[in-house]
């Protein structure tokens, strides 16, 4: 460590000097002031720390709020056949019923969903032809957001429903024999994105999948991906 300057030396020892020529209750106030000081700083420095941990708790507390009040907008059951794939040349439609099952109204409601036949090959080429569906959807989706989303939005009350019917193209004869079978080698797939937001500001999405192959027109199939509630 390097020496104390001569001039260093001469500055410590005259407030030393200082400091002992001073009164005793000087002494104390100066002692007294600087206990003071260190305690404000200390305090300080504590209450910053409060602060800080209850602003991260409140902020925790509103979003734990949010959460559990938040609208929560699903598929009431399953697809529902208006015509269907039973005659030839007569187009294939079917409702989707939306429900919100949360606690608060879904604001500004609007869904895009598409009802599209698919001959399968494989699964690689079925998983995406579901995620080329989607992409489609979104797509068309966000373009008529931004052009007409004050026109198409609708508010849907808690507990309430709402349903959109969707139309896909005639079947031809040898479709409905081969969707009839139910083994998966022709079907009808329902796809769709609702957008929604609630008294928060937040931003929601469902997604939802389903498939239709077989006899019985009320039996619809859950896809194994796109069934979310963001």
């Amino acid at each position: 460590m390097d020496e104390p300057t001569a001039h260093e030396a001469r500055h410590r020892t005259s407030l030393w000097q200082r400091w002992r020529t001073t009164t005793l209750s000087n002494q104390i106030v100066a002692a007294s002031t600087l206990v003071i000081a260190l305690a404000t700083i200390i305090n300080l420095a504590v209450a910053t720390a409060q602060w800080k941990v209850l602003w991260n708790t409140e902020k925790q507390t509103q979003k734990s709020f949010q959460i559990d009040e938040r609208p929560y907008v699903t598929i009431d059951g399953t697809p529902q056949f208006a015509q269907p794939p039973n005659t030839a040349g007569i187009p294939v439609s079917a409702n989707v019923v939306f429900k919100d099952i949360g606690k608060t109204p879904a604001i500004k409601t609007v869904w895009f969903v598409d009802l599209l036949p698919y001959r399968a090959t494989n699964r690689a080429n079925y998983l995406e032809f579901v995620e080329n569906a989607f992409a489609d959807l979104r797509k068309s989706g966000d373009a008529t957001i931004k052009e007409h989303a004050a026109e198409i939005g609708r508010d849907i009350a808690p507990a309430a429903t709402t349903f959109s019917t969707e139309n896909s193209r005639a079947l031809s004869g040898p479709e409905m024999i081969d969707i009839a079978k139910g083994d998966g080698s022709f079907i009808l797939l329902s796809v769709g994105i609702v957008n929604y937001t609630d008294a928060f500001g937040g931003s929601y999405e469902t997604e939802f999948c389903y498939f239709f192959a077989g006899s019985d027109p009320r039996v619809w199939h859950i896809c194994d991906a796109h069934n979310t509630i963001r």
